[in-house]
């Protein structure tokens, strides 16, 4: 019998690379397989997070839009005063009675307003400074303003007689970040509570 040939170093190294390369084709074979599952497994989770962020978004943006817009504040005359009176320079102050009928402070920045009583132009003002109305509650502020003196003589000649005189009023009070609120009020007020006297 012929001896067995021992196999030589570059039989061995060609072995050796014919297994490496059955190895790495049957190994990206699996990999081939097993990628669309794996893709698969992490589509839900993308489409789960784009669907919480597409209903959260509306929702935020409807709370931001439908905020409650402040109700303006209620206003009402209870008197007038001459602080100057002369043909030259004829002065008067008004009091008013500002109510906040909302369940929160409104910083009220600015406010505008005008007087007519018995359907004449009496007056128009506007207040100095800046005032907090608390939550649900009376505020007295006292507004002075320049009238022409022909016409407010005229205008007290027409009422004076009567026991009680109607009036109305309104303007713009601008709250919180520059919401403008308009404002409107008839009423009436006794004659002798509505002038006090000249200084």
């Amino acid at each position: 019998m012929p001896p067995l040939a021992h196999p030589t170093g570059r039989a061995i190294e060609c072995a050796v690379d014919r297994e490496l390369t059955v190895s790495n084709v049957s190994q990206r074979r699996i990999d081939s397989t097993q990628t669309p599952h794996a893709s698969a497994a992490r589509v839900p989770q993308t489409s789960v997070g784009f669907i919480v962020a597409c209903a959260v978004l509306p929702l935020a943006m409807a709370c931001a839009t439908f905020a409650p817009k402040p109700l303006p504040p209620q206003v009402a005359l209870e008197g007038i005063r001459f602080t100057r009176l002369s043909p030259l320079d004829t002065r008067l102050a008004f009091t008013l009675a500002i109510r906040n009928p909302n369940g929160y402070e409104l910083q009220l920045s600015a406010f505008e307003a005008t007087v007519d009583v018995e359907g004449s132009r009496l007056l128009a003002g506007a207040l100095a400074a800046p005032v907090d109305l608390p939550a649900g509650a009376e505020t007295t502020v006292e507004m002075e303003a320049r009238t022409d003196y022909l016409s407010i003589a005229s205008a007290i000649d027409r009422f004076i007689r009567l026991r009680t005189v109607h009036y109305e009023i309104a303007g713009n009070a601008t709250v919180q970040d520059g919401l403008r609120l308009p404002f409107a009020r008839r009423g009436e007020i006794p004659t002798a509570g509505l002038l006090g006297g000249t200084p």
